[in-house]
């Protein structure tokens, strides 16, 4: 049994490889425009391993320099180098700030990806806010704006997107839209921009995240989620939102690549659930607002992108399900074989 178990784990992985092998010649044979990598949650910190807030999953803070370290060698290892890396946010540990290492721990991650020879884009998480504020991140090696542009890849109509406020703005918000190949854009949103974390006590942004917190979280512990539930769970302490004004600048982004036919894809730190703005009203606005931009974007990118080359799309998808349809139909083969040869021993003798 043992033995047709391992045979079976075996026949798997072949079976995954050649799905890769064949991903891999498809994309040789259409033209590959280009790749890129995608990293999150290194949340390093230079201490012995623990447990996370539930105490249920067990932390390696230590070893994500090592699985870091991995990533880039295999990034800088690729047939076709990747053409950027996006680093999606919480790149140390929150508790590097009750270390006071906050400084040093970043610069050892920083140190890593110098050897990535490819440029990396960074978003801003929770734990990045944890240990620095606004204006520290805006002067660190956290700051990748540098690396977007605001024209169109072939540089014949400007994408230029203005907002009311300057970047040195303290209420400002981290966002910039980059296109790494004709016809495709990416964008890097900022999901604390409303947030309590990051922001000063003096900012108007903070004055109106707390007042905002307090009217829907009862709780002292701002952090906490009791007696919230369903949309009202966005309230808490560590989440953020978007304001009107990052939606407007989204909007335009949106509404420029739409006019190009690019395709589109929006990067942020993944949050609870959507804005918060100022009332239950607005904020079902920026609700709806947010996911209407969303669908906007994916709405382009499947009539751009999948249908444009759905055939090939339907032939990969039919025939990863007849790969898989051949590996249920062996294991079940096994089990069977195996259940049969079991039925005579485990049934009562009668003689």
């Amino acid at each position: 049994m043992v033995a047709a178990g391992l045979w079976v784990r075996c026949r798997w992985w072949v079976c995954g490889s050649e799905i890769f092998k064949r991903m891999e010649t498809e994309a040789t044979e259409n033209n590959l425009y280009f790749t890129f990598g995608v990293i999150a949650d290194i949340q390093y910190a230079n201490i012995e391993n623990g447990f996370n807030y539930a105490g249920t999953r067990e932390r390696y803070y230590r070893n994500s320099l090592r699985l870091l370290r991995g990533a880039i060698k295999e990034w800088n290892e690729e047939t076709t180098a990747p053409k950027f890396i996006l680093q999606l946010g919480d790149i140390i540990d929150g508790c590097n700030s009750q270390l006071k290492s906050s400084d040093d721990a970043l610069q050892a991650v920083i140190h890593e990806f110098a050897n990535c020879m490819s440029p990396v884009h960074h978003i801003w998480g929770n734990h990045e806010f944890y240990n620095f504020d606004r204006e520290l991140l805006l002067k660190s090696a956290l700051n990748s704006k540098h690396l977007g542009n605001d024209r169109t890849s072939d540089n014949t109509d400007s994408c230029s997107i203005k907002t009311n406020l300057g970047p040195a703005d303290p209420e400002a918000f981290y966002g910039y839209h980059f296109s790494p190949c004709p016809k495709f854009r990416f964008i890097l949103t900022d999901a604390y921009d409303l947030s309590i974390l990051g922001r000063k006590k003096t900012s108007k942004k903070h004055h109106d995240s707390m007042q905002i917190l307090k009217s829907n979280n009862e709780n002292e512990n701002l952090n906490s989620p009791i007696g919230l539930a369903g949309l009202n769970l966005r309230f808490v302490g560590f989440n953020g939102g978007f304001s009107q004004e990052q939606l407007e600048w989204l909007n335009k982004v949106l509404t420029f690549s739409d006019n190009n036919q690019e395709k589109v894809t929006v990067i942020g730190v993944g949050l609870r659930a959507v804005p918060m703005e100022c009332d239950e009203e607005v904020t079902d606005a920026s609700y709806t607002a947010l996911l209407y931009l969303h669908c906007k974007c994916w709405a382009k990118y499947l009539e751009y992108g999948i249908c444009a080359n759905i055939k090939n799309k339907l032939v990969t998808l039919l025939n990863s399900a007849l790969c898989w349809l051949q590996l249920i139909f062996l294991a079940f083969n096994v089990l069977r074989s195996q259940i049969t040869h079991l039925i005579p021993v485990m049934l009562p003798r009668y003689n």
